[in-house]
């Protein structure tokens, strides 16, 4: 089935420090950051053309998202992700100690450096993940080597956890 995908990020992170308790004026510090990017339908830099979603009950037992071959799209097609673009992962728990561990697969796609090490997102955290470049400047999954995303929870937790994983498929 073809598909075609536009993917649009608008990030704004703004700051207002002050300080408290002075005498006659307020100083304070303002820092603005915004970032708006746009992927178009295709292959390369600034491109992707397909995407997964989903939501999961995270578990200490760990589930393991095959990115190249182990995932199929809200049409039914199996995605093998050859570049991945964007990774967005939140833990929606509110709850106290429910935090989850992501990546650290046996075959993690190469966003950190080494396939034991981990992020660790806390209740109510997110992390978001954007590599845009060109296929070089992007993680390069291929079946079986560097294709997996695994998210744990702490022991005995199980958090909601919201996935969207946007590359370029093989």
């Amino acid at each position: 089935m073809a598909t075609s995908l536009e993917t649009r990020l608008a990030l704004k992170l703004k700051t207002i420090y002050r300080s408290t308790g002075v005498d006659l004026s307020t100083p304070y510090d303002e820092t603005t950051v915004e970032k708006s990017v746009t992927l178009t339908d295709g292959n390369g830099a600034d491109k992707a053309e397909c995407v997964w979603t989903d939501t999961i009950t995270a578990s200490d037992a760990g589930t393991t998202i095959d990115v190249f071959g182990g995932i199929t799209d809200v049409f039914g097609n199996t995605l093998s992700m050859a570049q991945i673009k964007c990774v967005y992962i939140e833990n929606k728990s509110t709850t106290t100690g429910e935090y989850i561990d992501v990546f650290g697969a046996a075959q993690a796609v190469e966003i950190i450096s080494g396939s034991t090490d981990t992020v660790r997102i806390h209740p109510e955290g997110f992390i978001l993940y954007w590599a845009s470049g060109a296929a070089a400047d992007s993680p390069s999954p291929t079946a079986g080597v560097n294709d997996e995303i695994l998210i744990t929870a702490a022991s005995a937790k199980t958090p909601e956890v919201d996935i969207v994983i946007i590359g370029e498929n093989a």
